[in-house]
């Protein structure tokens, strides 16, 4: 479990920062396609939240360093969900590669809370794949923020099968759920 706490000194500085991010932020799952660009993979995650929660994800490293700390709060993580309280299927394109978990954002509080999850998470984006990262559950809590994964993959594909047929006749499935350490 991380603990993520509140600086009020910080608040008028992050508040501006947080709808920022939360501008860029992924609002909408892709429309069903025929072909994945080249390079890159569709992610499928079921994100599951008691609050309104900003998801980011960053390029997976070994460590963190002060450095890719400072560039993910100023410059934004590599990509990122806006997700309602509730269950939601989110179904993006992004690039190949490997992936961890960065920040969270309790954007629906002032000060907004952040919890950082780097490291402690991984998953895989293959090229030309539809990918299956879980079901990421986010639970808040006394002013911590945990994060567990589990897979609902037939539910999942069920679903991918009914709003996304035309990416299911011509790609696989893959699960590929995100590593815990």
């Amino acid at each position: 479990m991380v603990t993520a706490s509140r600086n009020g000194g910080a608040a008028l500085f992050l508040l501006p920062l947080c709808l920022l991010i939360a501008a860029c932020a992924s609002t909408s799952s892709m429309k069903d396609v025929d072909a994945i660009p080249a390079g890159k993979g569709v992610m499928v995650l079921k994100a599951v939240s008691d609050q309104q929660v900003q998801l980011q994800w960053v390029d997976y490293s070994d460590t963190v360093t002060f450095g890719s700390s400072m560039s993910e709060y100023y410059l934004g993580p590599k990509g990122s969900v806006l997700t309602p309280a509730g269950e939601r299927i989110w179904v993006l394109t992004v690039d190949a590669g490997e992936y961890m978990w960065g920040d969270v954002l309790l954007v629906s509080q002032y000060p907004a809370m952040r919890a950082s999850f780097h490291t402690g998470t991984r998953f895989t984006i293959e090229e030309g794949k539809i990918n299956y990262v879980g079901d990421i559950h986010l639970e808040m809590d006394s002013g911590r923020v945990g994060m567990s994964v589990t897979s609902s993959a037939a539910d999942v594909a069920a679903y991918l099968e009914a709003s996304y047929p035309l990416l299911m006749n011509r790609y696989e499935l893959e699960k590929s759920l995100t590593e815990q350490r």
